[in-house]
C-alpha cells in the first residue's frame, strides 16, 4: 500500500480535493486499491508549519508528500489560476538591517548555504524518483515570508536581489524539513495574485482554488493508474 501525505497551511485550500474521496478515518483518504491520502493542515507561516511537518515527519514516512496551496506571482505575464511546481525555495528576510542595506544571513558568516539542505543558497525540491505520471507544468523558484509583499520598493529591492517568481509563507519550511527527513516530495501553487501594491480586488483566490484542486485530483488519479 502506497501512502501520499498531503500538507496544507489551511484545510480551505485543499477541501474541494478530499471531499471529492472516501474518507477512511481522521485525515486518510482512499484514492484507490493501494493508494492513499493522508491529509497534515500545517497552519499559516513558517514557524507551525516547520514544527508540525517536522513533528509529523519524525514518527511517519511516505512514498512521495505534497505541499499544496495558492500563491502571489512576481509575474502578470502567468495567468492568474496557473498551476506551478515549485522547485527551489529561500528565505529573504534572513538576515540583518545596516541602514537601507540588507545584510543576507550568509554575509553574515552565521550559515553556510552550501551545506545540507542548502544547496547553493536554497532549498531545493527532493524529487520522487517516478515522475511520469506527474504533469509537465512551469518549474519556478519560490521565496517564503512571514510578511506578504505589498511595497512596491521592497518588492523591486526584492526581485533585483533574488529574482524569484512566487513567495508563499510556509514553502521553505516544507523544504527543509522534507529535505531533513529525507522525505521525497513535490511543492504545488496556483496562482491566487500578483505581488503588487496590494489590492484584494484583484485578487482571484476562488479561481485558485478550483485550478488547484482540479489539478491535485487528476495528477492523483493518473499516480494511482501509474502503480496498479
Amino acid at each position: 500500500m502506497k501512502v501520499i501525505l498531503l500538507v496544507s497551511a489551511t484545510s480551505q485550500e485543499t477541501d474541494p480535493l478530499v471531499q471529492r474521496l472516501d474518507r477512511l478515518e481522521d485525515e486518510l483518504y482512499n484514492i484507490s486499491d493501494n493508494v492513499r491520502l493522508r491529509r497534515l493542515i500545517c497552519g499559516v507561516g513558517m514557524l507551525p508549519a516547520a514544527v508540525r511537518i517536522a513533528g509529523h515527519l519524525a514518527h511517519n514516512s511516505y512514498e512521495m508528500a505534497l505541499m499544496a496551496g495558492i500563491a502571489g506571482c512576481f509575474h502578470n505575464s502567468v495567468p492568474l489560476g496557473s498551476v506551478l511546481r515549485i522547485i527551489s525555495d529561500q528565505m529573504p528576510e534572513l538576515g540583518a538591517e545596516a541602514g537601507d542595506e540588507f545584510i543576507p544571513i550568509e554575509k553574515m558568516g552565521l550559515i553556510d548555504l552550501n551545506s545540507t539542505p542548502w544547496q547553493q543558497g536554497v532549498l531545493p525540491e527532493l524529487t520522487p524518483e517516478d515522475l511520469s505520471w506527474f504533469p509537465n507544468i512551469p518549474r519556478v523558484k519560490g521565496i517564503t515570508v512571514n510578511t506578504v509583499h505589498g511595497n512596491e520598493k521592497n518588492i523591486r529591492s526584492l526581485v533585483a536581489r533574488l529574482s524569484p517568481d512566487v513567495e508563499s509563507m510556509e514553502g521553505a519550511a516544507m523544504h527543509f524539513a522534507c529535505i531533513e527527513a529525507g522525505q521525497q516530495f513535490l511543492h504545488i501553487r496556483s496562482v491566487s495574485n500578483y505581488v503588487v501594491k496590494r489590492d484584494r480586488n484583484d485578487w482571484n483566490i476562488p479561481l485558485a482554488l478550483e485550478k488547484l484542486n482540479d489539478f491535485l485530483y487528476a495528477s492523483l488519479m493518473e499516480y494511482s493508474d501509474n502503480n496498479k
